[in-house]
């Protein structure tokens, strides 16, 4: 999908009174931060799987205040940012 079709799927989710699952998405940096903006909002989205989306330490932040304020997500399942491409090993 890339980074900037990850972003308008992110974007749409804005808007989502439907879609409950989002699954290997790939949303790229950008789209990770819109969709940690997306889950402050989003009150249908159930299960989120962010396998490999390339996500970085900033994107990892923005998500997990997205997540903070979320009350409906019941299932996320992503790949550590340890093995994730876009963070180096120290």
């Amino acid at each position: 999908m890339g980074e900037e079709g990850g972003a308008l799927i992110a974007e749409a989710l804005m808007v989502n009174r439907s879609l409950t699952t989002l699954k290997s998405n790939h949303l790229g940096a950008k789209g990770v931060i819109i969709m940690g903006e997306v889950l402050k909002v989003n009150n249908v989205l159930l299960t989120l799987e962010a396998p490999s989306n390339g996500i970085n330490s900033d994107g990892a932040q923005h998500l997990a205040k997205g997540l903070k304020a979320n009350s409906t997500l019941t299932s996320l399942k992503y790949a550590p940012l340890a093995s994730n491409p876009t963070v180096s090993s120290r």
